[in-house]
């Protein structure tokens, strides 16, 4: 049994605040949990903070956040709590901007085997986050270094936060680092959906451009992000690589992101191929359907074409796709 004030006793009281309305006893707990000396019980009081919206706690994460600042590996060993209180200030909306400023250009180096692990890429996306959303006037400068950071994670939330900022700006650099490539195709999504959001335009121009290009990994990114877009004007620039592009795996994500526009159009255009296209094309098409699974007149429509075709893989994949059962 864990003794009293442990650390056990403490996220079983957070637990058990977070299955119930908090009342103002409650939220006095909560205050004084935030000051734990446990990283962990810090971050789930902050996450109940930000996840119940619980204003007037602002000042309290606060003083959490520089506590886990002072010798911060040992105290908060993987940012947990630090992350979490940046979060929730988040979720309040607070005007508290000295968090926010610290935590975008912290770096926690922990030991781990061979190099060590920078364990703060996260709090610096979150942070940037934030600031944006307080209009931080240095972001355009503090954007683009965090977009050249050394972990992917923090350079996703970089460019997620450039398309935040709504300036002009913020469209070269981020063209700037679509050209220049990325080592993870998660950067280079939400470079292009940032540009989509921003400027439709030339992100369509830019991101059809990339739909041909010589790396999977961005051609990958650009393509889904057409597809999430949901724009009318992906449409074509993804029917037009689909049909010139003859790889099979590069044609399944072309097929996912023209399921992922949720056009009528799109839907029919995957249809067609369903219906008349070879047995591979055809089963990889109604392999990207499935996010329609809960659509019962598509499923009914897909299932006839399954009964008319006749073709084992495509009844497989109509069976994975849509699930088991008379497919008509």
């Amino acid at each position: 049994m864990a003794r009293s004030g442990s650390v056990e006793e403490q996220l079983a009281v957070l637990a058990e605040l977070g299955r119930r309305p908090l009342d103002e006893a409650a939220i006095v707990t909560v205050r004084r949990l935030l000051g734990a000396k446990s990283c962990n019980v810090v971050a789930r009081a902050a996450r109940l903070v930000g996840e119940r919206e619980l204003s007037g706690l602002e000042e309290a994460l606060e003083q959490a956040f520089n506590r886990n600042m002072t010798d911060p590996i040992r105290r908060d060993p993987g940012c947990t709590a630090k992350i979490a209180i940046v979060e929730a200030l988040d979720c309040l909306s607070s005007d508290r901007v000295s968090p926010f400023e610290r935590a975008i250009r912290h770096r926690q180096l922990e030991p781990a085997w061979g190099q060590p692990v920078d364990t703060a890429a996260r709090l610096r996306g979150v942070a940037a986050l934030g600031l944006v959303r307080l209009g931080h006037p240095g972001l355009l400068y503090e954007l683009p270094r965090l977009l050249a950071d050394a972990e992917p994670e923090t350079r996703a939330l970089a460019a997620r936060a450039l398309g935040g900022t709504g300036r002009a700006a913020a469209l070269p650099v981020l063209a700037f680092k679509i050209h220049l490539g990325d080592t993870d195709p998660a950067v280079l999504g939400e470079c292009f959906a940032s540009l989509l959001t921003m400027d439709p335009d030339p992100g369509l121009e830019l991101a059809a451009e990339k739909l041909t290009a010589p790396d999977g990994g961005i051609a990958e990114a650009a393509a889904m992000a057409l597809g999430e877009s949901r724009l009318d004007e992906a449409f074509e620039p993804l029917v037009t690589a689909l049909e010139t592009t003859l790889d099979r795996e590069r044609r399944r994500v072309l097929l996912l992101s023209l399921a992922l526009l949720r056009r009528d159009r799109a839907v029919d255009h995957l249809v067609d191929l369903v219906a008349d296209g070879r047995a591979a094309e055809a089963a990889d098409a109604m392999a990207a359907l499935r996010i329609y699974r809960d659509d019962t007149g598509l499923r009914t429509r897909l299932g006839d074409i399954v009964d008319r075709r006749a073709d084992r893989e495509l009844a497989r994949a109509f069976a994975e796709a849509f699930g088991p059962g008379d497919p008509g």
